[in-house]
């Protein structure tokens, strides 16, 4: 009985114990590209250097190694292991981003062979691909502008920001090899088992009106809840683009979706603006046919090119199983500040939630408690409103009275300081001082005084007294710093006997 109580509290600590680290991945020590060197085209290798220092990483600890622009990762399976030596060091997963996050990952846990050693050493390398564009997604029309031909630096990051710097080359499929006719694409979706088939229209220097078709072979049915059709003047040196318009200087485009093909049809669009169609199938294993055909463009003839792609296999080959349908919700949270997936496996299905921070808006206003107070709301659309409080600024004067007179006794003026038990600044016509002394008493004459004067000597604290009908600013006994108020600049200490 005292088993079973004493294993929960063990699998407690070790939960409380474990720590999200950073610095194990150091460098990237080389990205070696595709023949083509195209940066969507499978696949890049990274070899990146890691470090685990058991004084700083203990089992169970997590790290990750983030991948901006990156699309996916084309392994054969979705985990590695950090290894030396014969001994593994740690597990990592690797999530690929591809169209619901700008990022891909490689999220890793520590093992118990770090208590082994005070240091463990190597290099992991994977094959990916980045992203360059190619669909309407939000992810996909920002990275159409993130690479050029030529040098790119790319960076990974684990805390600090680790760079190479890679090649990439200009290129796209072009329908019958005239880019003036327009290029084709598909792309692999590992995580959600799909397809995605792009094609881009013509360009004309003139007003285009006409009608684009992309077909496929029977293989698989498009899904037209997620296919469309779009206008562009902005296209990468891979030609994907990075709008996703349906009217353009008085033209416009329209399409239709059926399982077999998407007709898009486009309307007096502006020179310079091409057309292009988006359609998402399931995957296809093996090869697969897809067919591109237009009629009525800038005097072009009709035209019809079909294309034959074998597909790649990147999943584990000794993996068994059923498909399951993949089911992507994304779920606003509070708790977050950067977006980020998880898995959750089902009898019938599978589901890839999206989790992503909610909107923040905040407002700071003043009030007139001494205290700072938050409040958080959430309005109608789900935006969290959050209403900071702040006191008004404010001055503490301590003291029954604070106030100089200017007095003239004998035609000499002094300040007279009245009940003063806090800072004054005096100004005055004149600032200078002179010790007299009256019937044996040392006394510091204030005449015409225009600044603030500190008096420093054996105790603080001042008083005014009258001797001969004149009145004086007294110094007794100062031991610490002390502000004299009223219109002299200079001290000295005085005895009184």
């Amino acid at each position: 009985m005292l088993i079973f109580q004493f294993l929960p509290l063990l699998w407690l600590a070790t939960t409380v114990l474990s720590a999200q680290v950073t610095g194990v991945f150091t460098a990237i020590n080389n990205i070696v590209p595709p023949a083509n060197q195209q940066p969507h085209i499978p696949s890049w290798q990274a070899t990146v250097a890691w470090t685990i220092d058991s004084s700083k990483v203990a089992p169970g600890d997590t790290f990750t190694l983030t991948l901006p622009d990156v699309f996916k990762f084309t392994s054969t399976t979705n985990t590695l292991v950090l290894s030396s030596g014969g001994t593994n060091y740690a597990t990592c997963t690797l999530t690929s981003g591809e169209n619901l996050l700008p990022y891909s990952l490689i999220s890793c846990t520590a093992l118990p062979a770090v208590t082994t050693v005070a240091e463990a050493d190597g290099t992991i390398t994977f094959p990916f691909t980045f992203n360059a564009g190619m669909t309407n997604s939000p992810q996909d029309l920002a990275a159409a502008t993130l690479w050029t031909p030529g040098q790119n630096l790319v960076t990974f990051q684990d805390g600090a920001d680790l760079t190479f710097t890679v090649t990439m080359s200009a290129g796209a499929y072009y329908i019958q090899s005239d880019p003036n006719q327009g290029s084709y694409m598909t792309r692999k979706l590992t995580r959600l088992q799909q397809m995605e088939h792009y094609y881009q229209g013509p360009t004309c220097i003139q007003p285009m009106s006409g009608t684009i078709t992309m077909a496929l072979g029977g293989q698989t049915p498009f899904d037209c809840s997620q296919s469309g059709a779009y206008l562009s003047d902005s296209f990468n040196a891979w030609q994907f683009p990075s709008q996703a318009l349906t009217t353009a200087g008085g033209g416009s485009i329209t399409y239709t979706c059926s399982p077999s093909a998407i007709v898009a049809t486009f309307t007096n669009i502006p020179a310079g603006y091409r057309p292009y169609i988006v359609g998402f199938s399931n995957v296809i294993t093996g090869q697969y046919v897809d067919v591109y055909s237009g009629s009525g463009i800038c005097g072009y003839q009709a035209f019809s090119q079909t294309v034959t792609y074998q597909s790649y296999n990147d999943l584990d080959p000794n993996g068994t199983g059923n498909v399951k349908p993949i089911v992507v919700t994304t779920i606003t949270r509070d708790d977050i500040n950067t977006p980020s997936l998880t898995t959750a496996i089902g009898v019938s299905t599978n589901t890839i939630e999206v989790l992503v921070p909610r909107s923040v808006t905040t407002v700071t206003t003043t009030w007139t408690n001494p205290y700072s107070s938050e409040t958080t709301t959430t309005d109608s659309s789900g935006i969290r409103i959050v209403e900071i409080q702040v006191p008004y600024s404010t001055s503490t004067t301590i003291g029954p009275l604070s106030g100089t007179e200017t007095v003239t006794e004998s035609g000499t003026t002094y300040v007279r300081v009245t009940d003063v038990l806090s800072t004054s600044t005096t100004l005055g016509p004149l600032s200078g001082t002179e010790t007299v002394t009256e019937s044996g008493t040392t006394y510091v004459r204030v005449t015409d005084v225009l600044s603030t004067s500190t008096t420093l000597g054996p105790l603080s604290g001042t008083e005014t007294v009258t001797e001969s009908g004149t009145t004086y600013v007294r110094v007794t006994d100062v031991l610490s710093t002390s502000t004299t108020l009223g219109p002299l600049s200079g001290t000295e200490t005085v005895t009184e006997r």
